[in-house]
């Protein structure tokens, strides 16, 4: 929790946040920015989850490869009504360097922005990014 209180309200309050598999009508968890406020979908409403159109595979930092860490950093990012990723904040680190690097990686990701009453809306959603050794 102590990762979770250093986060704005806004995304704390969303955590745990699990986008996949999500469709009109669902019971959605995250809330969208439209029209300058943050709302939770109406159950009724028109609305489509953002849709992943390409993604960066994350690099090893040199320091976690060395000390042969791995595991998994868990970030909280919007993405806006453009499909692209504005603001991320770390919900779980890791360290030796691979919260920079998972940091990065979706920085670069872009989206299909959701749909909210036919309009593409910003969205707040959170990724698991795993670090593998072998």
């Amino acid at each position: 929790t102590s990762a979770i209180a250093g986060l704005p309200e806004q995304v704390a309050g969303t955590l745990p946040f699990e986008p996949k598999g999500k469709s009109a009508g669902d019971d959605h968890s995250g809330r969208i920015f439209d029209d300058g406020r943050w709302i939770r979908p109406n159950p009724s409403s028109k609305y489509a989850s953002p849709k992943l159109v390409s993604m960066v595979e994350p690099g090893f930092s040199e320091e976690a490869r060395r000390a042969k860490i791995g595991g998994s950093v868990t970030l909280v990012f919007y993405v806006s009504a453009g499909g692209r990723v504005g603001e991320i904040w770390l919900a779980t680190p890791l360290g030796a360097g691979l919260d920079e690097q998972a940091a990065i990686a979706v920085r670069q990701y872009v989206f299909k922005p959701a749909q909210y009453e036919g309009r593409p809306v910003g969205m707040e959603l959170s990724a698991e990014i795993n670090f593998q050794t072998f």
